[in-house]
């Protein structure tokens, strides 16, 4: 009962229907008469062919204010792009019944037998319910609608991805921002955007999203991405998907023998090489030798402390570094401990490498002479 706002709109009847001026430039429009008879026939008999469809004639009558006028064959068109435009030069869509934002249509149509896309394709219902007639309401669209940012190291951020925010509508809008919804929705951000706050009509910007897991395995959530066109409010959902992994790393040689070595002796160093064998970055934290026989074993120069090991994958990083361990038996026969290297990604976890030591304790040898 009210005016349903669509985008352009036209009467299908006109006495000079713009249909019949195809291909007519701007200045020979005037002379211009589209469909009526020719000179010397009448407009009840004889027309041709192109006033004629499945055998209806085509011919003038009267409109509700006694207007002569052509009746036309077919149904009201979605487009029709032969008119032309203020300057003359470019057509233009004569009729567009596609809905406006604002219109009263939206939202409010019954979700019973609705299909679940609109004339064009479009998904239905956009936001909060279907709209009235063939053509959902689009205002903005996301693109792609799914991010999968694959397996990260817990605590670590991956690479940004990028999802484009575009305005299909006719009219700006104005970009009111992102928000994470979901049961990880803590564990991706969006650290910045091209988006300004508002966005002409048939312009796009760039949103970066990220992926900083804090748990292990897959995580996933929602992005909204939220815009209004007057009062109306708008939204547009990105799927978020992705896996935490833990940080990995290994200690070789493993065990470390030390062989015979005499009580109060100290042996030479051995050495306890440690390697990033994960995705992400490892930061080394602490040495310590324990165990029944902790004390007869040292660790001296250790070239680990407060470094960072990038993992091995990446080329030309440092991915390994080294410790070295003394044995000096304080007892005979079997010493052991353990050595345990601590490292873990950030703070969220942290991993240990344990390395068994052991040696053995002798008397000293050697010649003694009697006089």
């Amino acid at each position: 009962g009210i005016d349903p706002a669509v985008v352009r709109q036209y009467a299908n009847g006109a006495r000079i229907p713009p249909e019949g001026c195809i291909g007519v430039s701007p200045v020979e429009q005037p002379k211009c008469h589209g469909y009526n008879a020719p000179v010397g026939r009448s407009e009840f008999t004889g027309l041709p062919v192109v006033f004629s469809l499945n055998q209806t004639v085509v011919a003038a009558t009267v409109d509700e204010g006694n207007n002569w006028i052509n009746l036309g064959y077919g149904p009201l068109s979605l487009s029709n792009p032969t008119g032309y435009s203020a300057a003359g030069t470019a057509l233009v869509p004569l009729g567009n019944y596609s809905i406006k934002a604002g219109s009263p249509t939206i939202d409010v149509a019954s979700s019973d037998g609705a299909p679940n896309h609109d004339f064009f394709g479009n998904i239905r219902p956009q936001d909060g319910g279907f709209d009235i007639g063939a053509v959902e309401l689009v205002v903005a669209r996301v693109s792609p609608n799914n991010l999968d940012f694959g397996t990260v190291q817990i605590s670590e951020s991956s690479s940004t991805m990028s999802v484009t925010l575009t305005n299909v509508g006719t009219e700006p809008l104005t970009f009111t921002g992102v928000t994470f919804i979901g049961t990880n929705a803590a564990d991706f951000q969006s650290p910045a955007n091209t988006c300004t706050t508002s966005l002409a009509a048939g312009s796009s910007c760039i949103i970066a999203v990220r992926f900083t897991p804090g748990s292990l395995g897959s995580l996933s959530a929602s992005m909204i991405v939220s815009d209004t066109t007057g009062a109306a409010l708008h939204t547009q959902s990105v799927s978020l998907n992705g896996v935490g992994v833990p940080p990995s790393g290994s200690a070789l040689p493993n065990p470390l023998a030390f062989g015979n070595m005499q009580i109060g002796i100290a042996s030479a160093a051995q050495t306890v090489t440690l390697t990033n064998t994960g995705i992400g970055p490892l930061t080394f934290n602490s040495a310590v030798i324990s165990g029944t026989n902790a004390s007869d074993f040292v660790v001296g120069t250790n070239n680990c402390t407060g470094k960072v090991l990038d993992p091995a994958i990446l080329v030309g990083g440092t991915s390994s570094c080294t410790i070295d361990v003394t044995f000096t038996p304080s007892a005979l026969l079997d010493r052991s401990a353990t050595l345990t290297l601590s490292d873990g990604a950030g703070t969220l976890m942290t991993i240990s490498q344990t390395v068994i030591l052991s040696g053995t304790g002798v008397e000293p040898s050697g010649t003694v002479t009697v006089p």
